[in-house]
């Protein structure tokens, strides 16, 4: 399985069968026997990665990144360039949702841009209140406080508070 993934993307420069060798006795060293699950899905996740990952199968083959450090490398060390800033973007999306709460995907008629005058607005609430002021129950009257806007037309952005 990692032979197969090495030749498939290899230039011949290293025999892949020699590298698939050392990468199997790295797993054994950290993992012990080929029937511990971790060995497998390490062993599956690897093989994979180095399909899809021609820089690092580069490394290996030409002999700039050893077997041990490759077994003992994360996901995101093994994703592509193009993958890691796809999961950058992603956690960056999830972050901004889960702090603030979008209220809207786009309201439009309720705000109008003050740059070009389109009524399809995106409005974000940031949920923030003023800790010295006690609230009570059933109260309406922070609808509107820490709302990012941002225009869907020009993506011009302003605050109302």
């Amino acid at each position: 399985m990692l032979a197969k993934a090495l030749i498939e993307g290899g230039d011949g420069a290293v025999d892949a069968a020699d590298v698939a060798a050392s990468i199997e006795r790295a797993l054994h060293d950290k993992y012990g026997s080929s029937a511990n699950k971790d060995y497998k899905v390490t062993g599956r996740s690897l093989a994979q990665n180095l399909r899809r990952n021609a820089s690092l199968r580069d490394r290996l083959l030409s002999e700039d990144l050893d077997a041990d450090t490759l077994v003992g490398m994360g996901w995101q060390q093994l994703s592509t360039e193009e993958q890691r800033a796809a999961d950058t973007a992603t956690q960056a999306s999830q972050m901004r949702k889960a702090t603030l709460g979008e209220v809207d995907a786009t309201n439009e008629g309720e705000h109008t841009c003050r740059e070009c005058g389109s009524n399809a607005v995106r409005v974000l609430d940031a949920g923030r209140r003023d800790i010295g002021k006690g609230e009570t129950w059933g109260s309406n009257n922070h609808d509107h406080e820490g709302r990012f806007l941002t225009c869907v037309k020009c993506n011009h952005r302003w605050e109302e508070s």
